[in-house]
Protein backbone atom coordinates (compact mmCIF):
# COMPACT_ATOMS: atom_id res chain seq x y z
CA UNK A 1 0.00 0.00 0.00
CA UNK A 2 1.17 3.32 -1.09
CA UNK A 3 1.13 5.95 1.10
CA UNK A 4 0.44 9.79 1.15
CA UNK A 5 4.55 10.55 1.09
CA UNK A 6 5.78 8.28 -0.91
CA UNK A 7 7.23 8.89 -4.11
CA UNK A 8 9.29 6.91 -7.19
CA UNK A 9 12.87 8.00 -8.07
CA UNK A 10 13.54 7.24 -11.30
CA UNK A 11 17.54 7.78 -12.31
CA UNK A 12 18.66 9.50 -15.66
CA UNK A 13 22.31 9.81 -14.60
CA UNK A 14 23.20 8.28 -18.17
CA UNK A 15 20.95 10.30 -19.93
CA UNK A 16 22.22 13.43 -18.76
CA UNK A 17 25.92 12.22 -18.65
CA UNK A 18 25.38 11.95 -22.67
CA UNK A 19 22.99 15.23 -22.76
CA UNK A 20 25.40 17.37 -21.41
CA UNK A 21 28.72 15.76 -23.12
CA UNK A 22 27.07 16.35 -26.33
CA UNK A 23 26.58 20.13 -25.20
CA UNK A 24 30.13 20.65 -24.40
CA UNK A 25 30.99 19.18 -27.70
CA UNK A 26 28.59 21.00 -29.65
CA UNK A 27 29.73 24.27 -27.81
CA UNK A 28 33.35 24.05 -28.27
CA UNK A 29 33.11 22.93 -31.67
CA UNK A 30 31.03 26.11 -32.17
CA UNK A 31 34.15 27.89 -30.52
CA UNK A 32 36.70 26.16 -32.60
CA UNK A 33 34.92 27.58 -35.70
CA UNK A 34 34.75 31.34 -34.26
CA UNK A 35 38.40 31.21 -33.43
CA UNK A 36 39.32 29.76 -36.41
CA UNK A 37 37.79 32.46 -37.81
CA UNK A 38 39.84 35.00 -35.45
CA UNK A 39 42.84 33.65 -36.21
CA UNK A 40 42.42 33.51 -40.45
CA UNK A 41 41.71 37.47 -39.83
CA UNK A 42 44.45 38.31 -37.96
CA UNK A 43 46.57 36.85 -40.27
CA UNK A 44 44.85 38.57 -43.31
CA UNK A 45 45.67 41.87 -42.63
CA UNK A 46 47.96 43.93 -44.62
CA UNK A 47 51.73 43.56 -44.17
CA UNK A 48 54.37 46.29 -42.85
CA UNK A 49 57.55 45.01 -43.55
CA UNK A 50 59.90 44.17 -46.47
CA UNK A 51 58.18 44.62 -49.81
CA UNK A 52 59.19 41.78 -52.03
CA UNK A 53 58.16 41.34 -56.21
CA UNK A 54 57.72 37.91 -56.88
CA UNK A 55 56.34 36.44 -59.81
CA UNK A 56 55.09 40.14 -61.29
CA UNK A 57 53.24 40.41 -58.25
CA UNK A 58 54.33 42.74 -54.83
CA UNK A 59 53.99 41.01 -51.36
CA UNK A 60 54.63 43.34 -48.49
CA UNK A 61 55.72 40.89 -45.84
CA UNK A 62 54.99 41.19 -42.19
CA UNK A 63 57.34 42.58 -39.56
CA UNK A 64 59.58 40.85 -37.36
CA UNK A 65 56.73 40.04 -34.11
CA UNK A 66 53.73 40.90 -36.32
CA UNK A 67 51.36 38.12 -37.77
CA UNK A 68 52.40 36.41 -41.29
CA UNK A 69 50.85 37.86 -43.98
CA UNK A 70 49.29 35.71 -46.27
CA UNK A 71 51.16 35.44 -49.14
CA UNK A 72 50.16 31.43 -50.94
CA UNK A 73 47.31 30.93 -48.26
CA UNK A 74 49.00 27.49 -47.07
CA UNK A 75 49.13 29.00 -43.21
CA UNK A 76 45.50 29.89 -43.88
CA UNK A 77 44.08 26.89 -45.18
CA UNK A 78 45.68 24.49 -42.87
CA UNK A 79 44.68 26.31 -39.39
CA UNK A 80 42.28 23.75 -37.92
CA UNK A 81 41.10 22.47 -34.58
CA UNK A 82 40.02 19.03 -32.86
CA UNK A 83 37.88 18.84 -29.51
CA UNK A 84 38.57 15.54 -27.99
CA UNK A 85 36.89 14.04 -25.20
CA UNK A 86 38.62 11.74 -22.56
CA UNK A 87 35.92 10.74 -19.51
CA UNK A 88 34.35 14.35 -18.65
CA UNK A 89 37.69 15.81 -19.72
CA UNK A 90 37.21 17.84 -23.04
CA UNK A 91 40.40 19.75 -24.65
CA UNK A 92 40.25 21.92 -28.14
CA UNK A 93 43.36 21.35 -29.71
CA UNK A 94 44.04 24.48 -32.37
CA UNK A 95 47.12 24.38 -34.40
CA UNK A 96 48.19 23.71 -38.14
CA UNK A 97 48.42 20.16 -39.86
CA UNK A 98 50.04 18.35 -42.93
CA UNK A 99 53.39 19.96 -44.63
CA UNK A 100 52.45 23.53 -42.83
CA UNK A 101 52.45 22.16 -39.38
CA UNK A 102 56.28 23.16 -39.00
CA UNK A 103 55.84 26.46 -41.14
CA UNK A 104 53.32 27.63 -38.63
CA UNK A 105 55.06 26.65 -35.16
CA UNK A 106 58.51 28.79 -37.48
CA UNK A 107 56.69 31.72 -37.69
CA UNK A 108 55.03 31.46 -34.08
CA UNK A 109 58.34 31.15 -32.28
CA UNK A 110 61.07 31.80 -35.14
CA UNK A 111 63.79 30.08 -36.27
CA UNK A 112 67.89 31.51 -36.46
CA UNK A 113 67.24 32.84 -39.30
CA UNK A 114 64.09 34.51 -39.11
CA UNK A 115 62.41 36.72 -36.21
CA UNK A 116 59.21 35.62 -34.95
CA UNK A 117 55.79 36.22 -36.68
CA UNK A 118 53.30 34.98 -33.96
CA UNK A 119 49.67 34.68 -35.01
CA UNK A 120 48.34 31.85 -32.94
CA UNK A 121 49.26 33.20 -29.57
CA UNK A 122 48.37 36.65 -29.83
CA UNK A 123 45.03 35.71 -31.67
CA UNK A 124 44.34 33.60 -28.39
CA UNK A 125 45.33 36.77 -26.20
CA UNK A 126 43.33 39.13 -28.23
CA UNK A 127 40.19 36.48 -28.18
CA UNK A 128 40.76 35.78 -24.06
CA UNK A 129 37.29 38.29 -23.03
CA UNK A 130 35.58 36.36 -26.12
CA UNK A 131 36.46 33.33 -25.29
CA UNK A 132 35.58 33.40 -21.78
CA UNK A 133 32.11 35.31 -22.54
CA UNK A 134 31.48 32.31 -25.04
CA UNK A 135 32.36 29.71 -21.85
CA UNK A 136 30.37 31.69 -19.54
CA UNK A 137 26.83 32.19 -21.19
CA UNK A 138 23.91 29.51 -20.32
CA UNK A 139 24.27 26.46 -22.23
CA UNK A 140 20.94 25.10 -21.83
Amino acid sequence: MRGKHDFKLIWKGKEVSNAINRVSNDRLNDLGELLIREIREVISQLGTGKVYIRRGRVHVASAPGKPPVIWHGGLHGSIFFIVTETGNVFLMHIGTGGDIGEYGKCLEFGTKNMAARPWLGVTLEQSRAMIKKFLEEEWF
